[in-house]
């Protein structure tokens, strides 16, 4: 009976909020067109286990509802103002100029796939964002003895990397809602080579990547390897 009764209290004990305003993140992060529901989870796991791919498609894509929604197509859309085939698709260190964005058919085609993210959904971001900036502050108060210490803030140290992806979502507003595979059935995006464009374009994905590898490791470094005072307190 007694450890019914610790079970009991164990779960009437209110999760912290800044755990709970980090979980607005996950959802942004993870966010994907795909149909079924195991692809979703496998995208929403691979934005965790990998954060250069939640920054490259927040940062390097763009905030225009043509570019995040061409994200989403397999290579097989493409095809070059030659006629020709891509191979690969045309973002990132392949970054092409889109052709025929401004095509009627080619623009139904993308308000069917896209929306725009609501106030409810935007707040929430923002919401998010601001429990993540507290809960780093109280982990550098914490790591440098500022001030006591009755917890230690590692969800919102860790999940700091999703500061850009938030902003994008916050105050851009345009999400991916359809599979843009099954709407772009008959149609294909032209692209044209634009070597100035791929300069940037690789530049950006060079920031993005090396922000993405050793960002995450600054935040561990700072919860492992800076203690607060009174060790045993973590």
């Amino acid at each position: 009976m007694e450890n019914y009764k610790v079970l009991i209290y164990k779960l009437l004990d209110p999760i912290p909020q800044y755990v709970l305003g980090c979980l607005p993140a996950l959802g942004i992060i993870g966010e994907s067109p795909a149909n079924r529901f195991t692809e979703k989870v496998t995208w929403l796991l691979r934005c965790l286990g990998c954060p250069f791919t939640a920054l490259f498609y927040s940062i390097n894509i763009g905030s225009k509802k043509e570019s995040r929604c061409f994200y989403w197509l397999s290579s097989s859309r493409f095809v070059t103002d030659k006629g020709s085939r891509l191979r690969y698709r045309p973002f990132g260190f392949n970054a092409c100029e889109i052709q025929n964005a401004d095509d009627p058919d080619i623009k139904k085609c993308v308000e069917q796939c896209t929306a725009t993210a609501s106030v409810l959904e935007r707040w929430s971001s923002l919401v998010s964002a601001y429990f993540i900036v507290v809960g780093m502050l109280a982990l550098i108060s914490k790591a440098t003895g500022k001030v006591s210490c009755p917890d230690w803030p590692y969800i919102p140290s860790l999940f700091s990397w999703t500061i850009p992806a938030i902003c994008r979502r916050a105050f851009s507003g345009n999400i991916v809602i359809k599979d843009p595979d099954d709407i772009f059935k008959d149609h294909y995006v032209i692209v044209r080579e634009n070597k100035n464009r791929r300069i940037h374009k690789r530049f950006t994905v060079f920031v993005t990547a090396f922000v993405a590898m050793f960002y995450p490791l600054i935040t561990l470094s700072l919860a492992y390897y800076a203690p607060p005072i009174g060790y045993g307190c973590r």
